[in-house]
């Protein structure tokens, strides 16, 4: 069996910068960009477009597709960067199931992330939905944790100084 290369998961709240990071993470280390928000069924996409938080069951065949996606892809051999929300210790333990994924948390107070929602358009989350997701979020004593109020350059960085250790 080949040796497994250990995804990078940047997650966090909607909001925080995830997508961006993320992408630009791999970029930098020209490995494959994944955006969890890609992969979610129509189901949850309408969900969340009516104004209301998916639930545990709602996500879970979400985050199994997302493992399986990561697995195959470290089995061939293909470096991955996924943004992905991660709330929650189940989910991070789902995504992990058979890989060793680099955890980066990008951590931002809730007013800024309203602030940043504000500005958003044509996603389907929306900023009266941010506190459901502070509510969620089960901060892990692990992996590295980022202030997302720092540049996208001075994020990335950090971030590359971490996964290059």
């Amino acid at each position: 069996m080949k040796s497994l290369i250990h995804p990078v998961i940047v997650y966090g709240v909607s909001g925080c910068g995830k997508s961006t990071i993320a992408s630009e993470v791999s970029r930098n280390i020209d490995a494959e960009f994944l955006d969890a928000d890609d992969f979610h069924p129509q189901a949850n996409l309408d969900k969340m477009a009516s104004g209301d938080p998916l639930n545990d069951e709602d996500r879970q065949p979400w985050l199994e597709h997302l493992n399986t996606i990561m697995v195959d892809k470290a089995k061939a051999g293909i470096q991955v960067v996924l943004a992905c929300s991660a709330l929650k210790e189940t989910y991070r333990r789902t995504l992990s199931k058979n890989i060793t994924p680099f955890w980066c948390h990008l951590a931002l107070s809730e007013q800024m992330v309203i602030e940043r929602m504000m500005k958003r358009q044509n996603h389907f989350m929306k900023a009266n939905m941010v506190s459901s997701q502070f509510e969620a979020l089960e901060k892990p004593d692990y992996g590295l944790i980022v202030d997302a109020t720092h540049s996208v350059e001075n994020i990335v960085k950090i971030i590359l100084e971490h996964i290059r250790d």
